[in-house]
């Protein structure tokens, strides 16, 4: 692994890194639009705020993001 590292240009190290990171960026954006609608949904629906339906909730919202 460390050979192959050594054998990469800065130019595509650097390429390689910039393109990890904005799909890491990309993720997170996604993932607090995940969270505000979910708040907002509860919200919205008023419902009851214990642990065990906020997080079926939230497993649903998050089951729709991957269909």
């Amino acid at each position: 692994m460390m050979d192959k590292i050594k054998d990469i240009e800065y130019e595509e190290l650097v390429q390689f890194c910039q393109e990890g990171l904005y799909t890491m960026v990309d993720y997170i954006e996604l993932q607090i639009d995940l969270y505000y609608d979910w708040y907002e949904w509860l919200a919205f629906h008023d419902l009851p705020r214990n642990e065990r339906t906020a997080s079926q909730y939230l497993e649903y919202f998050e089951d729709q993001i991957y269909i």
